[in-house]
């Protein structure tokens, strides 16, 4: 348990600068508004077919570490390509590499969590937040240093490379010849062909409809730097992690003891989400998206737990890593594919406020066909 809450950890000191600086990165090279969420939406593309790939890989054949160290080095060398050969075609194909590897790496560590909980989604949870704990330590260490520049893509490349070598390290060499589970799996005896419930069906496309409203904040960034001239991203990225890791904790302890459903979650989450875009969208300044930032608690921390349990009792036991993988990729990565590219759109035509408020819209969608169909999940 231990190894796997450091392999959290660690895997935010590269991925928060993924997730906050990739569109910095386009916009640098002096890319359009809709050339970016065309890059955003590629990365989304092959970040579907990532997990599931991988996941199906895990679950055959283990080898577990490998996978995950080897994810984060293409990572890596992807940025490198995209700040050294500068033409369209380049940037935007490792942009989708960096979606694969990215999306991958999460999908992995999730079902790498649960399985080691061994289903206690309170144990998952802690070790889950340890991942939070991460993203908020190296998020202010980053802004204490005032690292990167926002404008040098040199910069940005030498802290993606620097901050990936703990997990690289925790990957290639775990202390006392550790290695990582999940191992093979032998196959059920006596249990059906069929590898998820239907439910898990619909649960997809519920989820995938609530995701769709986070693509706007992945432009959080730039509505910084574009809209207020703020660059502390790196402090708005720390009040959003800070808030989830409580709620993630605590969300975890109420499903548990059987206080909240996994569904109460879900609802819960994406009413959350619309909160968060009408404070982008109403309340232009600093202090807007700082509370906008604090929803994360509920719009990923009840969110999180929630999914991975719903993967653990719709899923079965010798699929969880392909479980998780079509979670990831279809549930969360599909609509946000989409989410990126016409995100991009709304605010070329119609500025970031009307995006804003869009995404709200479609998460309000959400949380009303979670309620309509809240029977299907009953015995969840």
């Amino acid at each position: 348990m231990m190894t796997v809450s450091a392999l959290f950890f660690f895997s935010q000191a590269c991925f928060v600068v993924v997730s906050l600086y990739m569109q910095v990165l386009l916009k640098n090279l002096h890319y359009s508004y809709a050339m970016i969420g065309l890059g955003m939406a590629l990365m989304e593309l092959l970040g579907m077919v990532g997990p599931v790939l991988t996941g199906a890989f895990v679950d055959r054949h283990g080898h577990m570490r490998q996978v995950l160290g080897g994810l984060m080095v293409a990572l890596g060398v992807s940025v490198l390509l995209i700040v050294h050969l500068p033409l369209y075609a380049v940037p935007l194909a490792a942009c989708g590499v960096v979606g694969f590897c990215n999306k991958s790496q999460v999908s992995l560590q999730d079902a790498l969590g649960m399985d080691v909980a061994q289903g206690d989604v309170d144990r998952y949870s802690r070790m889950r937040a340890m991942g939070t704990l991460g993203a908020t330590f190296f998020s202010l260490l980053y802004e204490l240093v005032h690292l990167p520049d926002v404008s040098d893509n040199h910069s940005i490349l030498r802290l993606i490379l620097v901050s990936s070598t703990p997990y690289l390290v925790l990957c290639f060499f775990p202390h006392h010849g550790q290695a990582m589970v999940p191992a093979v799996r032998p196959a059920a005896q006596g249990k059906e062909s069929r590898w998820c419930d239907r439910s898990f069906v619909l649960c997809l496309v519920l989820v995938a409809m609530g995701r769709l409203a986070m693509a706007g904040v992945q432009y959080m960034p730039l509505y910084m730097v574009d809209v207020l001239g703020d660059d502390r991203i790196m402090l708005m990225y720390a009040c959003a992690t800070m808030s989830e890791f409580a709620a993630m904790l605590l969300a975890g302890r109420l499903i548990n003891q059987h206080i909240l459903s996994p569904l109460a979650c879900m609802v819960i989450s994406s009413l959350a989400v619309v909160l968060r875009m009408l404070l982008y969208a109403m309340v232009p300044s600093v202090l807007g998206v700082a509370l906008a930032q604090c929803t994360h608690s509920f719009c990923f921390g009840f969110f999180q737990p929630a999914i991975v349990l719903f993967v653990r009792q719709l899923v079965s036991p010798n699929d969880q890593a392909k479980g998780m993988g079509f979670m990831q990729s279809i549930g969360t990565g599909l609509m946000t594919m989409v989410g990126n590219l016409f995100c991009g759109f709304l605010v070329d035509f119609y500025g970031y406020r009307a995006m804003f408020l869009s995404c709200g819209a479609v998460a309000l969608a959400s949380a009303v066909l979670f309620c309509v169909f809240r029977r299907r999940f009953s015995t969840t």
